[in-house]
C-alpha cells in the first residue's frame, strides 16, 4: 500500500505495537492522527504530520467526534488502523465482569464504531483501507487470557466479515 500523502487514523498509537505502526506510517510519508487515552508522547509533539486526539474509545458517543476531528484537521482519512486493545491476565476462574466488559468495549466495540465513523470519510477520499490488528490468541487460546482470547476470536472473524464489499 502506498502511504505517501495518505492520512491514517491509528487507535492505540501511543505505545507498543501502535507506536511502531505510527512510526512506520510516518517513515512512508503518511500523516497520522493518533487516538489514545493519554497525551501524545513527547517524541511526537510538534511533529507537523502527527496529531494526538485524547479519547476514551470505550465511550461510543466520543468516537465519531474524534474521527471527525482528525478528518477536519487533515482534510481527509484514507486509512483506519484499529490497534487499541486491552488484556487482563486472568483464567476463566478469575475474570471479573467489569474486566470482561472493558475488553469487549475496547477490543470489540471500539473497532466496529471507529470503522462506522470513518466510512463516510473513506468514501469521500475515494475509498480506503481498514486494518484490524488482532492477536494469535484468537486462534490459539492462552488459558491465562480467557476473556481476551474470546474477544480476539470475534475481532478476527469480524475482520473477515468486514472484508465484504462496502456500499460505495
Amino acid at each position: 500500500m502506498e502511504l505517501k500523502g495518505k492520512v491514517a487514523l491509528i487507535s492505540g498509537g501511543g505505545q507498543g505495537i501502535g507506536a511502531g505502526i505510527v512510526q512506520r506510517f510516518l517513515e512512508e510519508g503518511a500523516r497520522v492522527a493518533i487516538l489514545q487515552r493519554g497525551p501524545l508522547q513527547s517524541a511526537l509533539q510538534g511533529h507537523t504530520d502527527v496529531i494526538g486526539i485524547q479519547v476514551d474509545l470505550t465511550d461510543v458517543s466520543a468516537i465519531a467526534s474524534a474521527v471527525d476531528l482528525a478528518a477536519a484537521h487533515f482534510g481527509r482519512i484514507d486509512v483506519l488502523v484499529n490497534n487499541a486493545g486491552i488484556m487482563f491476565e486472568r483464567s476463566v476462574a478469575g475474570i471479573q465482569p467489569e474486566e470482561l466488559d472493558l475488553i469487549m468495549a475496547l477490543n470489540l466495540r471500539a473497532p466496529l464504531f471507529l470503522a462506522q465513523a470513518a466510512l463516510p470519510h473513506l468514501k469521500r477520499s475515494g475509498g480506503g483501507s481498514i486494518i484490524n490488528i488482532g492477536s494469535i490468541e484468537g486462534i490459539a487460546a492462552n488459558p491465562g487470557h480467557t476473556a481476551y482470547s474470546a474477544g480476539e476470536i470475534i475481532v478476527l472473524d469480524g475482520g473477515r466479515t468486514a472484508k465484504l464489499p462496502l456500499p460505495f
